[in-house]
């Protein structure tokens, strides 16, 4: 992936209604851009994980456009994406399936804004997660009541076919959750878990 000099000024992601704007990529080859900031093991880590993760949403291919990765060492959370550069922050050092993962929780946040069909399939997530469909996607009392966080989290499950797993806060997301991104993505393989899940509020994470 091709390798850039961006100045490394970290902003998180603003989720209030102020800025609930989706932005609209040129439908080009996705790309990701690695800041020099960007060791070459963490670069080669990041490399295979974007290969994973396009190759998991070929029918929003067109939208996913470019995203610069960035590497910080004193990162207040794990990682963080900005919108409006379109540049995800990811905390290093760190073990790569902590990497991995923080990679492809950013960048489902991009997909948030980088393709508008993905305002469509919002009220269909919050359904299947058993919450009303209006429910503001961006606002909610704690991280793990945000319906764009439990979003990315499936995004997750999705790109490393990792189903049913306990996410940290949120428990269990249900399995019709995750087959809405998986059908809006154009996955064509079956979500191979259970039938049937616990709600992500039900369940909470033990894991630290």
């Amino acid at each position: 992936m091709l390798r850039i000099p961006v100045l490394v000024a970290i902003a998180a992601i603003v989720v209030g209604s102020s800025v609930a704007v989706v932005l609209t990529a040129d439908p080009v080859e996705p790309r990701l851009l690695l800041d020099e900031s960007v060791a070459a093991d963490f670069g080669e880590l990041a490399d295979e994980t974007w290969e994973s993760f396009v190759a998991a949403f070929p029918a929003q291919r067109e939208c996913i456009g470019a995203v610069t990765l960035v590497a910080v060492y004193d990162l207040d959370d794990r990682a963080k994406y900005d919108a409006g550069r379109a540049q995800m922050a990811v905390r290093v050092p760190g073990p790569r399936v902590l990497l991995e993962r923080a990679v492809v929780h950013e960048l489902a946040h991009h997909l948030e804004f980088s393709c508008n069909a993905h305002l469509a399939i919002r009220p269909a997530f919050l359904t299947a997660l058993g919450w009303d469909p209006e429910t503001d996607w961006f606002e909610g009392q704690a991280w793990e009541d945000i319906p764009s966080e439990v979003f990315a989290e499936a995004v997750v499950e999705v790109v490393f076919k990792d189903f049913d797993i306990v996410h940290t806060g949120i428990g269990l997301i249900p399995v019709d959750a995750v087959e809405v991104v998986m059908n809006w993505g154009g996955h064509t393989e079956q979500h191979g878990g259970q039938t049937a899940v616990p709600s992500p509020r039900s369940v909470l994470a033990v894991l630290p």
